[in-house]
């Protein structure tokens, strides 16, 4: 579940609407309902009666242990464990109702409009600072710090680019041109780079390209609409 979790979020952009809320690109909905109803498949046809087979045992074994401490109401039963587990979601939009007096119908689309505008300002901001942390990231170990030890590159380091090119299409959602032009510089720099063909040489030249492009995306980040929402509400 928190994989699936995880790949969801990964192809989406918070909404900023309200928590638990994601816009998904309308060219991602047919990956996203193959991706929901294989797993809402597995969890109630293989792991959750898994589960309830192997529970059974389990009770035993907390029984020996607690002896006299045990409530065997503590242990949920067949038929409560199979509702514990499972994955729902739903396709909505917002739209204000026509059914409303002229007056306040107007007002309400406007507030309705004003918050679009909001979310979008944040999504292009998001990601724009997203693609900036890890690109600085990215220079920092490449490059290390004058008169001091050059840091230990791992494959984590391109991992995250990788991932970041994989999903940038889909999370793309204002069609950000600036940014789509310097994350396709970043992956036409990377391409066939990996922590094995990195000699100390090669890293320099790497991480001095990278700086280039570091300093492009931290001009978008400064030129991105001012942050009006908060992302710990999104994690919560």
């Amino acid at each position: 579940m928190n994989d699936v979790r995880d790949w969801c979020l990964s192809h989406s952009m918070p909404s900023y609407l309200k928590t638990g809320i994601y816009f998904v690109s309308l060219t991602e909905v047919a990956a996203y309902e193959v991706k929901l109803r294989a797993a809402q498949g597995r969890i109630r046809d293989v792991l959750v009666p898994a589960l309830v087979q192997a529970l059974p045992a389990q009770i035993v074994e907390a029984q020996a242990k607690l002896d006299d401490q045990f409530n065997p109401a503590d242990y949920p039963t067949d038929t409560v464990m199979k509702r514990l587990f499972g994955i729902e979601w739903n396709w909505i939009t917002f739209n204000t109702p026509e059914n409303l007096p002229e007056s306040v119908k107007r007002e309400e689309a406007e507030k309705l409009r004003k918050k679009y505008e909001d979310a979008q300002k944040e999504m292009v901001a998001t990601l724009r600072l997203s693609f900036s942390e890890i690109t600085t990231s990215a220079v920092n170990r490449l490059l290390g710090e004058p008169g001091k030890k050059m840091p230990k590159l791992t494959k984590a380091t391109l991992k995250r680019f990788d991932d970041f090119f994989d999903t940038f299409t889909a999370r793309n959602l204002m069609e950000d041109d600036e940014l789509s032009a310097t994350v396709e510089e970043a992956r036409n720099l990377l391409a066939g780079v990996s922590i094995e063909n990195l000699n100390k040489d090669t890293r320099v030249e790497i991480g001095q390209k990278m700086e280039v492009v570091k300093t492009k995306i931290e001009a978008l980040v400064a030129a991105a609409p001012s942050r009006r929402f908060f992302l710990e509400e999104e994690s919560k």
